[in-house]
């Protein structure tokens, strides 16, 4: 065995047992090149415990300083075990649990796992941690057991009643004795300070004084300095806090009594504040004590070893309204001149009625909306300035948008025919034998006459060029000698898409191109071109550059 694990195991378990049986070793070590973590393998024929895998995992971290980070991964030897096998499945189902869910470790009675046949049933404590690990670590712990144990076992949690009253006599014994010591510090802290010299006054940095309105909660006289959320530590003792309530949970103990625990945050941290009270008390305050609502509470904090976690044990609650960011700069206020709201896509998300009556509590005296390629807050802005404006003009709206600019000196028309939109356009598009109409010769014809934006008759046909298309332009074309071997003439062609095409504005993409063509066929044939064309080229380029 690797000296390195002599004295990480607790060897009293194995009591009875040749030490020679037992099988712990390195089989594999690497590090890994991006982050330069150490990365190890250990195969062993037991099932270490939680606390004696973190102090191996601590050895190895002080054998290689220069690792960024350690990673154990464990092979156990089910088939030839020192440990029996229920032993060292009771031994891994703790470790597995903490592996699926962190969180509820410690709701977990580790004494009363029971396994049989095909079940394992694990006792937890009280009906939320219960149902909590049924649903979400239940399926996980067994595909857990079945990669460890090549076995199928059902996993069940239930609810330990007895262990889980015998901890919340605890807790609360606990919590109460905390109090009082709480209480005789705090005494005799009070006396130290009626005793001693009045102070020189002074401001804290990190804490504000604060005016507290709202109504009173659960005692009365609540007082003190706000401590921040982050500032909090297990020795703070007295404090008072605040901050919004975003989850509310009960868990029902003795004597009609029940734990209430409160999470706020204070938008730069959070924390668990806690107290005991009657059932009949928290029926009448518990739907003011919702989600949403802002609280300053009074308590001492504590570390709660059952959740790992520093808490609140509070003594007054008081609700009241949120601090709102104030503007108090005396000199001229700034007026915003581009504000977006919900209506400028995927952008913003603000009410322009919210943004309006926070610049006219600030004291702007005006706002200008700014919207993206629209106008649709303005409504919702004029009626949310007439409320706040009814008793006198406080704030004044600049109505604006962020406007696209579009290049309409581009050159994409040629020839000097006026055409409304509503007039008829040919839309066309040809394929050649090559680029130059000198030297080469239309394959195809397709065009569709527009008329008031509706397509009114269509246009298609071939054209024989009189020479081999080369074998480039049929790959690109899909147009063979063959396919127009029988067609019409240049001229016969040209001249029945010049007869469809009369009277109308020719429209096509990279237009000078196609135009071209058409240009030296009506030059072969010595009729007048006398066509206005436009180029989609030049639009779409100046509109999506």
């Amino acid at each position: 065995m690797n000296s390195l694990f002599e004295n990480s195991i607790n060897w009293e378990r194995f009591s009875g047992t040749d030490r020679e049986q037992i099988r712990c070793e390195i089989e594999d070590a690497f590090v890994h090149g991006e982050d330069y973590g150490l990365n190890v393998r250990i195969g062993l024929n037991f099932v270490m415990s939680a606390e004696e895998q973190k102090k191996v995992k601590d050895l190895l971290a002080m054998a290689v300083p220069d690792a960024l980070s350690v990673n154990v991964y464990y092979d156990y030897d089910w088939e030839n075990l020192a440990t029996d096998r229920m032993t060292a499945l009771r031994d891994l189902i703790p470790i597995l649990i903490e592996r699926c869910d962190s969180s509820m470790t410690n709701a977990v009675r580790a004494d009363s796992i029971e396994i049989d046949e095909d079940c394992i049933r694990i006792g937890a404590l009280g009906r939320i941690a219960t149902d909590h690990l049924n649903s979400c670590a239940a399926r996980e712990l067994e595909g857990e057991v079945r990669r460890a144990m090549n076995r199928q076992y059902r996993v069940l949690f239930y609810n330990d009643e007895e262990s889980y009253d015998e901890a919340e006599k605890a807790l609360e014994q606990h919590a109460r004795r905390e109090m009082k010591e709480h209480a005789a510090r705090s005494e005799k802290a009070v006396k130290a300070v009626k005793s001693a010299p009045a102070p020189r006054a002074f401001t804290l940095e990190k804490k504000t004084d604060r005016r507290r309105g709202g109504r009173m909660l659960l005692t009365k006289n609540l007082g003190g300095t706000v401590t921040p959320l982050k500032d909090l530590q297990a020795d703070t003792g007295r404090v008072t806090v605040a901050g919004t309530i975003f989850h509310v949970d009960t868990r029902p103990v003795r004597n009609d009594k029940s734990l209430i625990m409160l999470l706020v945050t204070d938008k730069e941290f959070s924390a668990k504040l806690k107290f005991f009270i009657k059932n009949d008390e928290w029926e009448e305050i518990g739907n003011k004590l919702k989600a949403g609502t802002y609280i300053t509470a009074a308590g001492e904090t504590e570390w709660n070893r059952w959740d790992h976690s520093l808490d609140v044990m509070v003594r007054a609650i008081e609700i009241g309204e949120a601090p709102r960011r104030q503007d108090n700069y005396p000199g001229k206020k700034r007026v915003e001149l581009h504000a977006h709201t919900k209506m400028s896509d995927m952008d913003a998300v603000s009410e322009v009625g919210d943004i309006i009556k926070r610049a006219a509590s600030f004291g702007h005296p005006a706002i200008a909306i700014t919207d993206h390629g629209v106008a649709q807050a303005f409504p919702d802005a004029l009626k949310a300035a007439d409320k706040i404006n009814k008793d006198g003009e406080k704030i004044k709206i600049l109505y604006g948008t962020e406007a696209y600019f579009v290049d309409d000196l581009v050159e994409s028309v040629s020839g000097d025919a006026e055409m409304p939109l509503d007039g008829t356009f040919v839309c066309f598009d040809i394929e050649t034998t090559g680029l130059s109409p000198l030297s080469d010769k239309i394959t195809e014809i397709g065009a569709v006459k527009v008329v008031n934006g509706e397509v009114t008759d269509t246009f298609s046909t071939f054209a024989n060029p009189e020479m081999p298309i080369p074998s480039k332009i049929v790959q690109l074309t899909g147009i063979t000698d063959d396919m127009v071997k029988d067609a019409p003439s240049q001229s016969e062609a040209v001249s029945a898409f010049l007869e469809f095409a009369e009277g109308s504005v020719l429209v096509a993409h990279n237009a000078p191109f196609d135009t071209s063509f058409i240009r030296k066929a009506c030059e072969n044939m010595g009729v007048d071109y006398g066509f206005t064309s436009i180029d989609t080229v030049a639009i779409l380029r100046a509109i999506l550059p």
